[in-house]
């Protein structure tokens, strides 16, 4: 915050190459949005990075802080490290505050995971409609995290609560499996990244034969982990 009125978050896309080192580093220029688009005025955070349709695309929390702090999802598209078009994607609940929701991009179509329980998910593109809605009590409480990937004839995600013990905050996670309507159907072990502190994972790929998943430590330090299929295989029992 340091000094801030308001949380002021700047994104940036970074290259890897095959080992997973560090290549380059650019600032995502979202100036534009911001000027334009006043409900974006103040951020856009929680970005989920996915390819679709021969571009970079993300998802996430478009921020707006005046009488009533409000953050709307979005779709952004990058041109190189420059967002080129924001379009807001509207609560099906009619909330002021709407963040996690889960996307998955395959050929055209373009879908998200909204909700565990109730499990709810929408697809975005080409058409507006809800897949499914129903009920996964396993995860009561929890809420979205990464995209989801294919696994096993299925599709896989990571997804996180947040837990307060004695006035401090932690989150803790699970790998979830999805079936074809995106409706969790199972959820492995409770695990952390790095221990019990705020870790937010927005990020999992699979990339020579293992899974890369990305993460966040306390709001300021990106990290990457790499899981062997033994080791997710261990998470999810």
């Amino acid at each position: 915050f340091r000094g801030d009125p308001a949380p002021n978050t700047r994104n940036y896309l970074v290259t890897l190459g095959q080992d997973l080192s560090q290549q380059s580093v650019r600032w995502v220029d979202d100036l534009m949005v911001r000027t334009t688009r006043i409900p974006a005025r103040d951020g856009l955070e929680d970005g989920r990075l996915f390819w679709w349709r021969d571009s970079w695309w993300f998802t996430c929390t478009a921020l707006h802080h005046g009488p009533r702090v409000r953050g709307a999802m979005a779709l952004c598209k990058l041109n190189g490290a420059y967002v080129e078009h924001l379009e807001f994607l509207h609560s099906p609940n009619n909330r002021e505050m709407e963040k996690n929701w889960m996307p998955l991009a395959e050929g055209h179509q373009l879908s998200v995971v909204y909700g565990h329980h109730p499990s709810e998910s929408y697809e975005i593109h080409p058409v507006r409609r809800r897949i499914w809605f129903g009920g996964y009590p396993p995860l009561t409480g929890w809420s979205g995290g990464s995209q989801l990937i294919h696994h096993e004839g299925a599709y896989l995600g990571v997804v996180h609560q947040r837990r307060k013990r004695k006035n401090r905050v932690y989150y803790t996670h699970r790998l979830v499996r999805y079936n074809s309507n995106l409706e969790p159907f199972h959820a492995g072990r409770e695990f952390y990244f790095r221990g019990e502190q705020v870790e937010f994972c927005p990020g999992m790929v699979e990339h020579g034969g293992k899974f890369v998943l990305s993460f966040g430590v306390k709001d300021r330090e990106a990290w990457l982990v790499s899981l062997t299929a033994t080791q997710l295989a261990s998470l999810l029992k």
